[in-house]
């Protein structure tokens, strides 16, 4: 799953979809890319054509990763029925993937269900615990003055290091934990 300018959340939801069911995410990819549907949804993607036909001659070098065909279809589809008909080019809220999206598609897609989680699930180390007792975690950062930021946890939280393993714009990263705990605005944790 490679990730997108404005589709952080719609590919956090596709990455753990992607490592929770992976039959299911091609499975879906291959009905949407023929057939303009996905598995749950009553209505039919709009402008997969489009999208299909725009995809492929993307060039890589104007988003923040490399970006192959099918996870723009996926997650350009998603964007365009979730939020806004300006798919990849969108800014602002617009361009916001909202945390009821995030939880509601994670639950749909992967069948995961969200928990409850209380303040102090802000905290690394408890962010960490759930992690290692089986969770999949998406956390929401930033402040009111910069951009918000969807990233997938992915464990290895050190207090001698101060850092943790998080998943961002198509790749795995070593995160600085320093000043982070304060940029957190949510997190959603899933079973």
């Amino acid at each position: 799953i490679r990730q997108l300018t404005n589709t952080c959340g719609i590919a956090a939801v596709c990455y753990i979809w992607l490592n929770e069911d992976p039959v299911g995410y091609v499975k879906a990819a291959i009905q949407l890319y023929y057939s303009g549907y996905l598995p749950g949804f009553t209505t039919s993607i709009e402008d997969i054509t489009d999208l299909k036909q725009w995809a492929p001659t993307a060039n890589p070098s104007d988003y923040p990763s490399e970006s192959g065909p099918v996870d723009l279809v996926m997650q350009g589809s998603l964007r365009f029925v979730e939020n806004t008909p300006n798919r990849m080019s969108d800014s602002g809220w617009d361009g916001f993937t909202w945390p009821s999206e995030v939880i509601n598609l994670t639950n749909l897609f992967a069948g995961l269900n969200s928990e409850p989680f209380a303040s102090d699930d802000k905290i690394l180390s408890s962010i960490d615990s759930k992690y290692i007792e089986g969770s999949r975690i998406i956390i929401l950062t930033g402040t009111l003055n910069s951009s918000w930021h969807y990233i997938v946890y992915k464990g290895e939280y050190s207090s001698e290091s101060n850092t943790f393993l998080k998943w961002d714009y198509g790749k795995a990263k070593t995160e600085d934990a320093s000043g982070f705990e304060d940029k957190i605005q949510g997190v959603y944790i899933f079973r």
